[in-house]
Parts: structure tokens; C-alpha cells; sequence
């Protein structure tokens, strides 16, 4: 029966060194997907839960600038001599102002 040949040392340790090499591919491919999977998780969160802030913040701005014209107009009609408009509409723009800030 024919002898099989001896393998000497540096063939195993190649050997070795190859599954250690795959085995760290592996595990850092796999921690590297859950770190972007929780990543995916918490940038949806942030995105659902702020959005509606967001909107109700762009409406503030939006009234607060209402409110800033509103009465800047009717200062400039009551320093000119006219007839400054009611501040009805200051109210009414300031109201709307106070419910947008109540829910951010």
C-alpha cells in the first residue's frame, strides 16, 4: 500500500490562516448588517416622530410671520394718520399662533 506523503507544518498553518481569515470576514460582515440594520431602525423612528413637529414648527413660523405683518401694517396706517385696521385680525393670526405652539 502506498505511503501518503507527510504534510509538513507550514501547510497546516496556511490551512490555518485561511479559515481564521474567512471566519473574520464572516463575523464582521455580520456584525456590520445588525449595526446597519439598527441604524435603519432608529433613523425611521426619528424620521415618523419628528415630521409632524416639523410641519407644526413650519406653521408657527409661518403665523409668526402673519402676525409680524399684521401689525407692523397697522402701525404704519396709525403712524400715517390712517386708519389703522381692527386688530381683529392680529387676534384671530395671534390665536392660530398660540394653538400651533401648544402642540409642538
Amino acid at each position: 500500500m502506498p505511503r501518503l506523503p507527510k504534510r509538513d507544518w507550514s501547510t497546516s498553518l496556511l490551512l490555518a490562516g485561511f479559515v481564521v481569515v474567512v471566519t473574520s470576514f464572516l463575523a464582521a460582515t455580520f456584525v456590520t448588517h445588525h449595526a446597519a440594520r439598527e441604524i435603519d431602525v432608529a433613523s425611521d423612528a426619528i424620521a415618523y416622530r419628528s415630521s409632524p413637529s416639523i410641519q407644526h414648527l413650519a406653521a408657527v413660523r409661518n403665523e409668526a410671520r402673519q402676525v409680524e405683518q399684521l401689525v407692523s401694517e397697522n402701525l404704519g396706517r396709525a403712524a400715517g394718520r390712517g386708519r389703522p385696521d381692527s386688530r381683529a385680525a392680529v387676534v384671530a393670526s395671534l390665536a392660530r399662533l398660540d394653538g400651533e405652539m401648544a402642540v409642538c
